[in-house]
């Protein structure tokens, strides 16, 4: 994308110092000075326009990989552009967020392997419930009547998953249960390698 230099600029400094900075930018003959007090629709349309460009153009010069800026164009709509801009820098920003959680959710959900949880009526009305279960207590996993499995095991923490149709008394296991979700590991990682696509043709538009 390319962005017409800037036509507007706010200045700020001390309060005192107001009067002086403003007669000697008037004398620079090279802006126009607008009252931030009484200022009509028109005005306030220009601030509002002036406003995104400037998020416009810095969004533009922050990305990492640019191209070379385009000085001529046969049609150059700005508003287009400041608009378009902003949608980009809008939807990155949800697209990177939900990436982040996926990458945080496939990096738990990996400790458990890939699974499907059966519907309820498939196995008879039992349910799986997951543990993550530090090795020392193994033990009092074992001393329990519950049906368990051990699917994994970590340097630290066991990950038992226990067959039942209710959940099992906190008092039985010596951990609090695990809250896996229902979405499977393969499906997660489906969605984080189709958001990477987006992202990354997001980042070419913006480039």
């Amino acid at each position: 994308m390319a962005v017409l230099p800037l036509r507007r600029i706010s200045v700020i400094g001390p309060l005192a110092a107001k009067r002086g900075a403003l007669d000697r930018l008037q004398s620079l003959g090279c802006v126009h000075l607008i009252s931030g007090v009484h200022v009509d629709r028109k005005e306030k349309r220009i601030t509002d326009e002036g406003t995104d460009a400037r998020e416009t153009l810095r969004f533009l010069e922050d990305c990492p990989q640019q191209r070379h800026t385009v000085f001529r164009t046969v049609s150059f709509d700005m508003n287009a552009i400041v608009a378009r801009t902003l949608e980009v820098k809008r939807t990155l920003r949800a697209l990177e967020d939900r990436r982040e959680f996926l990458v945080d959710r496939i990096r738990f959900l990996g400790k458990w392997g890939n699974f499907q949880l059966p519907p309820g009526d498939d196995i008879a009305g039992y349910r799986l419930w997951f543990y993550d279960v530090p090795v020392y207590q193994m033990a009092d996993v074992r001393k329990s009547d519950l049906i368990w499995q051990e699917v994994n095991r970590g340097d630290r923490h066991a990950y038992v998953a226990v067959v039942s149709k209710d959940e099992p008394d906190p008092s039985a296991m010596p951990v609090p249960r695990t809250h896996t979700g229902s979405v499977p590991l393969h499906a997660l990682m489906d969605e984080a390698h189709e958001l990477e696509l987006r992202i990354e043709d997001l980042h070419a538009e913006r480039a």
